[in-house]
Order: structure tokens, then sequence, then C-alpha cells
């Protein structure tokens, strides 16, 4: 028979390693909506300058672009 001391060691050792793993699972899965979040606004807000440069005349449109490339 096992003292009551070496049930809660045991206890306490299996529910530090169930809550580690818990805790990366969850932080990956919150990681990688994050990430999607992102990439999902950075694709909507290409968009958006795309259309706007489509809006301008030729000659803006190339000093923008010549801006941004330097």
């Amino acid at each position: 028979m096992r003292t009551s001391a070496d049930i809660v060691a045991i206890v306490g050792v299996l529910s530090s390693v169930r809550g580690t793993l818990v805790g990366a699972f969850f932080g990956v899965q919150v990681g990688s909506v994050g990430r999607e979040q992102e990439r999902e606004e950075r694709r909507h807000m290409e968009t958006m300058a795309m259309k706007a440069m489509g809006e301008l005349d030729s000659v803006t449109a190339g000093r923008i672009m010549k801006e941004m490339e330097s």
C-alpha cells in the first residue's frame, strides 16, 4: 500500500504533464488562428491598394510606384 504522499506526488506529476500538453496544444491553435486572420487581413489590404491604384492616372500611379521602390 502506498502512502498518501506517494499518491499526491504521482497525481501531481501526471496533472502537470497533462497541463503542459494541453497548454501547448491550445497555444498552437490560438497562434495558427491569429496567423490566418493576419493573412486574410493582408490579402484584403492588398486588394484595396490595387483597386485604389487602378483609380489613379498613369503618371501619378507611376510616381507612387517609384517612391515605394526607393
